[in-house]
């Protein structure tokens, strides 16, 4: 019996002994943890309060940001092509570049014709894209009712010097009458004041009319040469101010 329950003891000893061991190891583990962290604890509040923004962005560490804050990381912002400034007050500018037609302004053209038929003689603006200024001579037209017309002024005219000796006055106006009459339609064939006042000066009548441009711009068309006969109405130019468009 002694044998039996010596053989028992020295069997259980060495389990005895290890769980005794294991747990004076636990204990020691459990204080040393318990020392780790509060040595841990103590470093992370000093470096709390010297970390700075300027340390914080160098060593990677997380930092509180405001509500509604995007943060990107390095590799997203290079994907994307995110670009870092300074802050400026200047306009806002965006450049749009579209495909259009640029026009000419339907107000700024003009379509020079004559009012009156004949042969054109010489011809000044002989090609379209030339630039004509306001009174510049355009072209020359013979007109045999331009000449008939003249010749009815002249004549007109010497009969008004004539008529204004007579004593009876409705004599004397009829005389005023034709020469207003015969005036009237050459200025509505556009012969101008001057025009009219050479012709009263040399008492000679012109053989051809001078068509004067009037208006500045560019010939867009031209449908006059040298020796055509043109007809009252006839478009012989088309002119542009390509100053807007």
């Amino acid at each position: 019996m002694k044998r039996l329950t010596w053989l028992i003891l020295l069997t259980a000893l060495p389990w005895l002994i290890a769980g005794c061991g294991k747990g004076k190891e636990t204990t020691a583990d459990k204080g040393r943890q318990e020392v780790g962290k509060q040595e841990v604890k103590k470093a992370d509040d000093m470096d709390m309060k010297s970390l700075t923004m300027e340390s914080i962005q160098k060593e990677g560490k997380v930092q509180e940001v405001a509500p509604g804050t995007v943060q990107i990381t390095p590799e997203r912002q290079q994907l994307i092509g995110v670009k870092i400034g300074n802050v400026e007050m200047k306009p806002l500018e965006k450049v749009i570049r579209t495909v259009g037609r640029v026009d000419y302004d339907e107000k700024r053209i003009v379509t020079v014709s004559l009012k009156i038929g004949g042969w054109i003689e010489d011809l000044y603006v002989d090609f379209t894209g030339r630039f004509v200024r306001k009174g510049e001579p355009l072209l020359t037209i013979y007109s045999p009712e331009l000449v008939s017309t003249q010749e009815e002024y002249l004549v007109a005219l010497q009969a008004k010097k004539s008529l204004t000796k007579s004593p009876f006055p409705e004599v004397a106006r009829s005389g005023s009458s034709l020469v207003e009459s015969a005036k009237r339609r050459l200025k509505l064939w556009d012969i101008t004041d001057e025009e009219i006042q050479k012709l009263e000066e040399s008492g000679k009548s012109k053989k051809t009319l001078t068509l004067y441009s009037p208006f500045s711009g560019f010939v867009l068309e031209k449908s006059a040469y040298k020796g055509m006969n043109v007809m009252p109405g006839m478009a012989l130019y088309k002119l542009a101010d390509l100053s807007i468009v």
